[in-house]
């Protein structure tokens, strides 16, 4: 699983996805981890999957145009190759994107959520920004307005989002916000490891307008937190976190 969000920051569009590919092949393996909380538990009993992989959650398919998936690779492949089709026409509306995702199968991405901005006119130094998900709902956050949020790390982060005021009492911008969650998020990682108990995390990206360049743009110098299995000594197995900072 995963963790997507979608928020506006004093006017700025920002949209974060981690990099956690889950498999759900069961390994079996039964392994006492240095861990907190009661995760040695679940991986021994419910058998959590091990074999994992990392993608982008976060797409930015244009200058104005940024999605974030969650769910199935193969259901998301499906929606992102649509919007790559149409994602470079000047004239590019929102009605255009809904009219293709809904003419996709119901089935074929029936476990999709998606979450997404398009760029519209330009309004002093911001773009008007047109937000469009699948499946997924807001919830009003104090300060940030509508959120959306979905995954299994969706609650974990929303309770981030509520523990602060992350637009700095309106005087922040979205790459502060930005660096300010993503390093709350890698907090999380590490302090408590529940992302390993639910199956997000990994990294993250986020993606946001910038004002310089006048397009969307990766967010640069993220600090990532990846988790490291070590079975090589023949009588304990260590899961330990490494970090590494990415410049984009």
């Amino acid at each position: 699983m995963t963790l997507i969000a979608q928020c506006t920051v004093n006017g700025a569009p920002l949209i974060v996805g981690d990099v956690l590919l889950s498999s759900e092949t069961r390994t079996g393996l039964k392994v006492n981890l240095p861990l907190v909380g009661d995760i040695n538990e679940v991986l021994s009993k419910r058998g959590m999957p091990f074999e994992v992989a990392f993608t982008q959650k976060t797409n930015l398919l244009s200058d104005r145009l940024v999605v974030a998936w969650s769910g199935p690779l193969i259901q998301a492949e499906r929606a992102l190759n649509v919007l790559k089709r149409i994602c470079f026409r000047t004239d590019i509306q929102l009605d255009d994107i809904g009219a293709e995702l809904n003419a996709i199968d119901k089935q074929a991405i029936d476990n999709l959520q998606l979450v997404g901005t398009l760029l519209g006119e330009a309004s002093g130094p911001l773009y008007s920004a047109h937000c469009f998900t699948l499946g997924v709902k807001p919830i009003s956050i104090s300060q940030l307005g509508a959120v959306f949020a979905a995954g299994t790390g969706r609650d974990a982060f929303l309770k981030i989002l509520e523990n602060a005021d992350w637009t700095n009492s309106g005087t922040g911008n979205a790459y502060q916000v930005a660096h300010a969650l993503l390093g709350a998020l890698t907090n999380e990682e590490y302090r408590t490891g529940n992302t390993i108990l639910n199956r997000w995390g990994g990294g993250f990206e986020a993606v946001t307008f910038s004002e310089k360049n006048q397009r969307f743009e990766k967010v640069g110098d993220i600090l990532h937190t990846f988790w490291k299995l070590n079975d090589a000594a023949r009588d304990s197995i260590q899961f330990m976190p490494m970090f590494y900072k990415t410049t984009y």
